[in-house]
């Protein structure tokens, strides 16, 4: 059976969502391999405006199942609203068709605070995406199996007392208390905890048994840690790379499909060759209902770039 992968080709925001849930009717599994709540997927299903940002874009087809790998980070606290936003709206949203890696790193509420902070000079969403990427990489981050196990509270202290040190003291009035830090947290994993396992024997188990898997990106190739246009990208590997580290899984993709726009958009800071800022681009945006699905930004709009395009097919087969 094909395996298929869809990634953005641009700076995100191509339209990766709706190619993703067209595609997962026929599929059996559906896997999201990086990124947190920075990232948004907008949806239209039958007249009904849908945002994801962190459930998988299968998550509206009640054939599949949906998968958050451990290239992932998440927000609890919004990872819970998020679920009972679906199920609130009657869509079907259980450990049945969701399962989350116990391996993802776990987004806390002073890593939203630092992003507030720190990542307005390049045109972050502050979601704490960064800073939860930064400490997975320094080994202090904490995991979700670790929120089991009560290990967690004295990595948030320490990480709390590192981060603290470095904040401006006008800022030290609204770090975040530990105690209800502990208790937000707390509440949100036992509501999470069944839906909590080892994914990636799930999605190998699948791959062995011939069932279809679709593996979605976040963002786009040009905002990739690596190869992406530094330092104004996000804090994983949104290409081809990032699907096989984000999962645990080697698997055989039949379809490689890069989405792209005809013109060109991005959020924030950063290189914009083709940019347009005059009334053509303001054209392009308010035609293109250009603003941020996470954080309603305006984004920048302008010509198609066909060497980034380039690019981007270089770098994902």
């Amino acid at each position: 059976m094909p395996n298929f992968l869809v990634l953005g080709a641009q700076w995100g925001d191509e339209g990766k969502g709706k190619i993703a849930d067209f595609l997962a009717e026929k599929m059996d599994l559906v896997v999201r391999f990086q990124g947190g709540a920075n990232a948004g997927h907008t949806l239209v299903v039958d007249g009904v405006k849908t945002v994801l940002h962190q459930l998988p874009s299968g998550i509206l087809n009640s054939r599949c199942h949906n998968v958050i790998g451990n290239g992932c980070v998440i927000d609890l606290e919004k990872l819970v609203e998020e679920i009972e936003f679906f199920r609130n709206h009657k869509i079907r949203l259980s450990p049945k068709n969701l399962m989350v890696s116990e391996k993802v790193h776990v987004v806390t509420p002073i890593h939203r605070l630092i992003d507030g902070w720190t990542g307005k000079a390049i045109g972050t969403t502050g979601r704490g995406i960064g800073p939860c990427y930064a400490e997975k990489a320094n080994r202090t981050g904490i995991r979700l199996e670790d929120m089991f196990t009560g290990a967690w509270k004295k990595k948030l202290t320490e990480q709390r007392k590192f981060l603290r040190a470095r904040i401006p003291v006008s800022q030290a009035k609204s770090f975040p208390g530990l105690a209800k830090s502990i208790k937000e947290m707390e509440r949100a994993s036992v509501f999470l905890k069944p839906f909590v396992g080892n994914t990636q024997h799930l999605i190998y188990s699948a791959y062995q048994a011939g069932k279809k898997i679709l593996l979605e990106g976040a963002q786009g190739a040009l905002l990739d840690i690596d190869h992406g246009t530094y330092p104004f990208v996000t804090s994983s590997n949104t290409t081809i790379g990032g699907a096989y580290s984000g999962t645990g899984v080697f698997l055989d993709f039949d379809w490689r499909i890069a989405v792209a726009k005809a013109f060109q958009t991005r959020v924030g800071m950063g290189p914009f060759p083709t940019e347009l800022k005059g009334t053509i681009g303001n054209h392009l945006r308010s035609v293109g209902k250009e603003f941020g699905a996470t954080t309603g930004r305006p984004r920048r709009c302008g010509w198609l770039d066909l060497g980034l395009l380039r690019e981007s097919f270089i770098m994902n087969g």
